[in-house]
């Protein structure tokens, strides 16, 4: 399971391609570096075939974060930058 998450550095918003092989639900969890989740997204289930998720950030501030993205069994995590 691939994302392409976008853009980085971002300050309102974050999209996120990706590609579903076979159906699930899909979330979005960002965590501060210290690990403590600052969001959580539920983006229910998603049937297979390819989707763009637009993300807000705001409430966020400056600084590196790490994006965990779930789609069924599948998980990616990717580092991302908020720049307001």
């Amino acid at each position: 399971f691939d994302a392409k998450i976008y853009p980085n550095p971002a300050s309102s918003y974050l999209s996120i391609a990706y590609d579903m092989e076979q159906s699930g639900e899909v979330t979005v969890e960002i965590f501060n570096i210290s690990g403590k989740k600052m969001m959580h997204s539920e983006l229910g289930q998603r049937n297979n075939g390819n989707y763009v998720e637009t993300i807000s950030l705001n409430g966020l501030e400056n600084g590196i974060y790490m994006i965990r993205m779930t789609a069924g069994d599948s998980i990616h995590t990717s580092k991302i930058k908020v720049t307001n």
